[in-house]
């Protein structure tokens, strides 16, 4: 089809514009009758049958409604209620949804595109808004079919240049268009295009027929501030105005009257004067120059809502990973937690039966380590189900040297020497002991991978102190530094200097979050080849004292009177643990590996206690309470349960329901004591 024949039927040009903006059905045009009694409506996509030729009156019609108000207007369940003229004739055309945008250039209404969709509540109000945003732009198409009927003696070239001018993908490409046409296509053989920002000043310039001489004048006596803004005062009504020396400057005026630049027209003496004709396409190219700065600026505008979008989706999946990660902790939690138990338990007999204060030492760091994975294994708990760890009294002297000797070992072979400097006199304070072992154990694993780096010698200093309420401990490296740029970065989540195999990212993050969960933060100070350290402060807590624990954790008493116990677990380590410590204790002790082994036993014996398992294949530690309660009500308050996830909302729910006591694996066998002691005094 001809440049002619496109503008002298602008609205499939226009419809393929709008379904580059917004996804639509239908696309007609409602055209203002010339006594504005009425719109006719015009269809545009996908044809002409898709809309009957219908005349709408004004009284009643959202068309009205949106040109009275100059804003865009979504009517939903096109069908189910009548609001509008329109209404009637969307339906028949299979329309449910459908926005109505009216189309001002230059203050004079053009039409007022109605896009609809064939599903209700399908079309998006941020479509209909995109499109209220490029109005003005869609208006200038038809402005320029409207100017190029009026202007039959310009040539095909001339209209063809317009055409592609609202079609221009690139803004430069199609200024330079826009200059080149104005110079080959009119008497005005010398123009100058200049681009405004939102306080109306220059910011990018276009030349045609322009020697550099005068460019560079120009920009030395550009036209005043004052000037350019009288050039928008009366754009709506008076699109150009007359400068000095026969200039001729057009404004560039975008969607909702936003000025977007200004044209200079520069006549050359001796040329053909210029005709109406001719300055009214220059006026219609300067309102597709506008269509194409507005339109490209929208479209740059979708893209990043487009990767906006992208973003959030790849965080869901990331979330839904997470979530399912979460799931995953907890069984790996209950597996982990079983073994754990039989390390734990089998060592704190051994420290009771030893007397060999070398192998004490072995005991003790066995106990100590088995602690250690629990803590790390409930930390993940934590983490995935969002539960609130508990807060006990915390010698941060005595932590930080438990974690230097966790490390002492890797330390040493790595040739990098620890000074510690810890204030004695160290108040006590509160705070979650794993977790700020765990904040200590990154900081001082960064600093060790950090020193490998460096040839020279490698010292480690940690050192506490208190200052202004909080308590101070410095962590410092002669590593390699880290330079002002990246130190600005180190608490960003997935943030790394390391490839992907030997870090992730996270770890000075959650820390710097536990930090400021405990009240405190983390400062980091650093000079490239000089070494880093950081600061964790922590605020005191006023602590209360606590009982100080057997340091073996086993009872060393023979209970007054043996009692009857069964023990309920399909794990053989935690059976056979149970099984010795209660036996030694004096107990007689019965054993079921699964909950109908112990339904078995119950129903058939007396019991004075059950330790059962939570979680066990087939009839697990609920059903097997449920089954004993109904048959044998009396022995609903001899249960004690062990579970290696406290965190489950089940297991939370099931023991505020039962009021049963509960052991946390893995469990020191004072607590085992202590819970039996519990059950046998309601007896």
């Amino acid at each position: 089809m001809s440049g002619n024949r496109q503008l002298e039927n602008p609205y499939g040009f226009l419809a393929a514009e709008i379904l580059r903006v917004a996804p639509c059905d239908r696309i007609a045009f409602a055209l203002p009758l010339p006594d504005a009694s009425g719109f006719r409506i015009a269809a545009a996509y996908p044809g002409a049958a898709s809309f009957p030729e219908t005349l709408i009156p004004a009284a009643g019609s959202c068309a009205s409604l949106v040109v009275a108000q100059r804003h865009a207007q979504l009517v939903s369940a096109i069908g189910e209620e009548t609001h509008y003229a329109e209404e009637e004739m969307l339906y028949r055309a299979g329309i449910r949804d459908a926005g109505f945008i009216p189309l001002f250039h230059a203050g004079e209404l053009m039409a007022v595109a109605i896009v609809g969709r064939s599903e209700v509540h399908s079309l998006e109000p941020k479509s209909v808004r995109c499109l209220e945003r490029v109005s003005g732009l869609l208006a200038a198409v038809l402005a320029a079919a409207r100017d190029a009927a009026k202007g039959g003696d310009l040539p095909e070239e001339s209209v063809t240049a317009a055409t592609r001018m609202g079609q221009a993908e690139d803004v430069e490409r199609a200024c330079r268009g826009f200059m080149e046409a104005i110079r080959r296509q009119t008497p005005y053989r010398r123009a100058i295009l200049t681009l405004l920002d939102a306080e109306l000043k220059g910011y990018q310039w276009f030349f045609t027929g322009v020697g550099e001489a005068e460019i560079d004048a120009y920009h030395q006596s550009s036209p005043s501030d004052e000037f350019v803004r009288s050039l928008f005062e009366g754009s709506g009504s008076s699109p150009s105005a007359a400068g000095v020396g026969g200039d001729v400057h057009i404004p560039l005026v975008g969607s909702r009257e936003r000025a977007l630049g200004f044209i200079t027209l520069k006549p050359v003496p001796g040329e053909a004067e210029v005709s109406p004709s001719h300055l009214a396409w220059v006026r219609t190219m300067a309102a597709l120059a506008a269509l194409t700065l507005e339109r490209n600026q929208l479209l740059r505008e979708l893209r990043r809502e487009r990767n906006r979008l992208q973003n959030a989706q790849d965080q869901l999946v990331h979330c839904d990973r997470l979530s399912a990660l979460g799931q995953m902790v907890s069984g790996v939690a209950h597996e982990l937690n079983n073994p754990l138990s039989g390390v734990m338990g089998f060592a704190e007999l051994a420290l009771k039966n030893n007397a060999q204060p070398r192998i004490e030492k072995d005991l003790q760091r066995i106990v100590r380590e088995a602690q250690r994975c629990h803590h790390i294994v409930q930390n993940l708990l934590n983490f995935a189900r969002r539960t609130k760890p508990e807060r006990k009294t915390v010698d941060l002297n005595e932590l930080v040297e438990n974690v230097l000797d966790l490390r002492a070992y890797q330390l040493r072979l790595d040739n990098v020497r620890v000074e510690t400097h810890l204030q004695p006199d160290l108040p006590r304070t509160l705070g979650v002991h794993h977790q700020i072992q765990q904040v200590l154990l990154n900081i001082i694993n960064n600093a060790h991978h950090a020193m490998l780096e460096v040839k020279g010698e490698r010292i480690l200093t940690v050192g506490t102190s208190v200052a202004d309420g909080h308590i101070l401990i410095r962590i410092g490296d002669t590593g390699p530094g880290i330079a002002a740029a990246v130190l600005e970065k180190v608490f960003e989540p997935f943030y790394t200097t390391k490839t992907a195999s030997q870090g992730t990212g996270l770890g000075l993050s959650l820390s710097q979050g536990l930090a400021k969960e405990h009240g405190g933060q983390i400062r980091v100070e650093s000079l490239p080849g000089k070494g880093t350290t950081f600061t964790v402060e922590l605020p005191i807590l006023e602590v209360k004292e606590e009982p100080q624990a057997d340091r073996h954790g086993a009872h060393s008493s023979v209970p007054e009177m043996p009692r009857n116990i069964l023990v309920v677990d399909d794990e053989e380590v935690i059976v056979e643990l149970l099984n010795e410590v209660l036996s030694t204790a004096g107990h007689r002790v019965e054993t079921a590996r699964s909950g109908k082994q112990a339904l078995d036993k119950i129903l058939a014996a007396a019991f004075d206690a059950v330790i059962s398992d939570l979680k066990m294949p087939g009839l697990d530690g609920t059903g097997l309470y449920d089954s004993v309660c109904r048959q044998r009500p009396e022995m609903a308050h001899r249960f004690v349960f062990s579970t290696g996830d406290m965190t489950s909302a089940t297991a939370q729910d099931f023991f505020r329901k039962t009021g049963c006591p509960c052991l946390a694996k893995p469990f020191d066998l004072r607590a085992v004591r202590e819970t039996l002691d519990q059950i046998f005094s309601r007896s």
